[in-house]
């Protein structure tokens, strides 16, 4: 499908261990619930990203789960890669952030509930895997520039592909705001002359 705004496809680039981006992830799932426009969310270790520097008990857990999602990638078809990513991102996102359980998150745990191969869970320590996800960060970070961590949304029009790093939000827009945000982020995407706006955070993370 193809907005009004000539984005044929949305790619969310996300590490499991951040709050900030998983309250970005759950607003653009609500964004392609309305609009209808495909979303596929993409591995971004920011344990690799942050090699040789500092790098949080969080980050190499998110570093496992995002290695058992490039196993998924490598055995299923896209169709049912994509979907797999997407349900598991969301429940390691519900014991992770909603329910605060941080590093006590059983990622065995949550494999179990999903129709996966017996050996799924030994991708978890599994650093062959890590080249695979490096490749996926090199992709989004080809499009925004080094600087940046994540989230990262990639738009689809025609035959360009554009990215930004954000949006940062401290808690999930809801009712209107959804589509509202939405509007302004494919808004500024269509100024050629735009590339930043920050301020410090003040709240937040608010996750629920």
């Amino acid at each position: 499908m193809t907005s009004p705004s000539g984005i044929s496809n949305i790619s969310f680039y996300f590490d499991p261990s951040c709050p900030w981006t998983y309250i970005a992830s759950r607003w653009i799932r609500n964004v392609t619930a309305i609009n209808g426009v495909p979303l596929e969310f993409r591995p971004f270790s920011l344990a690799i990203k942050n090699h040789g520097g500092q790098i949080t008990p969080q980050m190499e857990l998110g570093l496992g789960l995002l290695r058992v999602i490039a196993k998924i990638q490598n055995e299923n078809s896209k169709f049912d890669a994509d979907r797999l990513t997407s349900e598991i991102y969301l429940r390691f996102g519900e014991e992770f952030h909603v329910k605060a359980l941080g590093l006590d998150t059983n990622i065995r745990s949550i494999l179990s509930e999903f129709s996966l191969p017996d050996d799924a869970t030994s991708a978890i320590n599994d650093p062959t895997f890590d080249d695979q996800i490096s490749a996926s960060m090199t992709e989004a970070l080809a499009l925004t520039g080094q600087d940046f961590g994540v989230p990262i949304i990639a738009i689809q029009r025609e035959d360009q592909r554009q990215a930004f790093f954000g949006p940062i939000l401290c808690k999930v827009p809801t009712g209107d705001e959804t589509i509202e945000l939405w509007t302004h982020f494919v808004g500024l995407s269509e100024l050629g002359c735009f590339f930043e706006l920050k301020r410090t955070k003040r709240s937040g993370p608010w996750v629920s």
